[in-house]
């Protein structure tokens, strides 16, 4: 009885090899984004309008990332609704 016990355990201890390949990836995807973020760590000058900004190329690269993601959201939400009117 006890041995079945064992074997459970050690089953459910295991990881699989999809777990382990996804781990794997995520770490490799950890270490990439430190060094991004490290090698975009300098400031840059901004000039928009009339204002100067003093800022790191890594915030603008991601305010320009999400901007252009919330873009293709909302034409994409659009789309979905004139294709619904038809």
């Amino acid at each position: 009885m006890e041995e079945g016990n064992e074997k459970q355990s050690e089953k459910k201890s295991m990881i699989s090899t999809k777990q382990k390949i996804g781990l794997i990836i995520s770490v490799l995807l950890v270490i990439g984004l430190i060094a991004f973020v490290f090698q975009n760590s300098n400031k840059i000058k901004i000039e928009f309008f009339m204002l100067e900004f003093r800022i790191r190329i890594i915030y603008i690269i991601l305010v320009s990332m999400l901007t252009g993601a919330l873009g293709m959201y909302t034409f994409s939400k659009y789309r979905k609704s004139r294709k619904q009117r038809k």
